[in-house]
């Protein structure tokens, strides 16, 4: 799973349009971490960037993570995540949600940004 993936999500609310973002995932041992970049799309008097922290974990094909935003040095907005890759390890589709009053959810999409293949993921993908 280590390299770069771009992507969006789309909320379940049809007046919402997709949300573009980048990220840069590093697997070891089945943990994920990485780091997200999109356009702000939520946050009124924001950057025009939100940056996230990403953490979870990869069994097989199956990815779930909780990606948290940080702006000026406050941390908030815990988003989860579950999707399902294909057998490349290169393409991931699924769900996300954010619990609580006010919560949301939707779809997520992501695809591996082709000059930053790990072979060594592609092949322990059905090892874990």
């Amino acid at each position: 799973m280590s390299g770069r993936w771009s992507g969006a999500y789309e909320y379940f609310d049809p007046e919402r349009p997709p949300a573009p973002f980048c990220a840069t995932l590093v697997e070891e041992g089945g943990v994920v971490a990485g780091r997200v970049e999109e356009p702000n799309g939520f946050y009124l008097g924001g950057p025009d960037q939100l940056h996230a922290r990403l953490h979870g974990e990869r069994d097989g094909n199956v990815i779930c993570f909780s990606k948290t935003y940080e702006v000026d040095g406050l941390i908030f907005r815990l988003v989860h995540y579950r999707g399902e890759a294909d057998a490349t390890l290169s393409r991931i589709e699924g769900r996300w949600w954010i619990l609580g009053p006010g919560g949301s959810s939707g779809t997520f999409e992501m695809a591996r940004v082709a000059d930053t293949l790990d072979t060594s993921s592609s092949r322990s993908a059905g090892a874990t």
